[in-house]
């Protein structure tokens, strides 16, 4: 197999990988292989030559297509990680707030001071 049947190969992966859900459970498993599919094309990119045949060169152009298809999902799931780990920081402090609602008051009203001469 050549490299930019390969590299063609590895991008339908991602691409198809990238169309699939990602549940929070199974989040991280999916980044892995989403990073180990990224990574691999980058090693491949390296060793493509210019295409010699028509063959080589159909493949290009939908590497070409898929690839903004790819960029327009990961910029979708980085945002819809951004938008959760801002509601998990926003359900803990609210959750702290709750919990000791006085923590953040730093007003001494009311209190006595007793001084003794």
């Amino acid at each position: 197999m050549g490299h930019i049947a390969e590299f063609h190969q590895l991008t339908v992966r991602l691409k198809e990988r990238l169309q699939e859900p990602f549940p929070s459970i199974e989040r991280q498993r999916i980044l892995d292989e989403v990073t180990a599919l990224i990574d691999r094309r980058g090693d491949i990119i390296h060793l493509v030559k210019k295409p010699v045949n028509e063959e080589e060169k159909n493949l290009l152009r939908e590497i070409l297509s898929m690839e903004v298809e790819i960029q327009d999902s990961l910029e979708q799931n980085f945002e819809d990680l951004k938008k959760e780990m801002r509601l998990h920081k926003k359900q803990g402090s609210s959750t702290r707030k709750y919990s000791n609602p006085y923590q953040s008051v730093k007003s001494y009203d009311g209190m006595f001071l007793d001084q003794k001469k």
